[in-house]
């Protein structure tokens, strides 16, 4: 773990899989990875290519034919593993599909 990540994390993460489409709302750049660890507050993604640290982005993650939309923003790279995605402003509808797929993830731990 690098210096101070833990410290940025506001959440507890769980082993996760879902397929990650990500936009770079400054550039347009779009990568398409997988999202590998999932909290609260955001996710971790796997992919060998990673935007800057505070890139803006649009994140969109499908896990068994649901669709999770957030605005984003990279947390931190980890090169070259991949790169973490803070969650922002999550509307109602979001937060009921994250707090799901949360839920089954903690289930699968005990």
């Amino acid at each position: 773990m690098e210096s101070g990540e833990f410290e940025r994390r506001r959440a507890t993460r769980y082993v996760f899989a879902g397929v990650a489409e990500l936009t770079n709302l400054q550039s347009g750049e779009y990568v398409i990875c997988m999202a590998t660890q999932l909290s609260r507050s955001g996710c971790f993604l796997r992919t060998d290519y990673s935007f800057a640290p505070l890139t803006t982005v649009n994140l969109k993650i499908t896990h068994h034919g649901v669709v999770l939309q957030v605005p984003g923003k990279v947390v931190y790279v980890r090169a070259p593993e991949g790169m973490a995605i803070g969650f922002e402003l999550l509307a109602p509808e979001s937060r009921a599909i994250l707090e799901s797929w949360l839920s089954e993830a903690r289930a699968a731990t005990d």
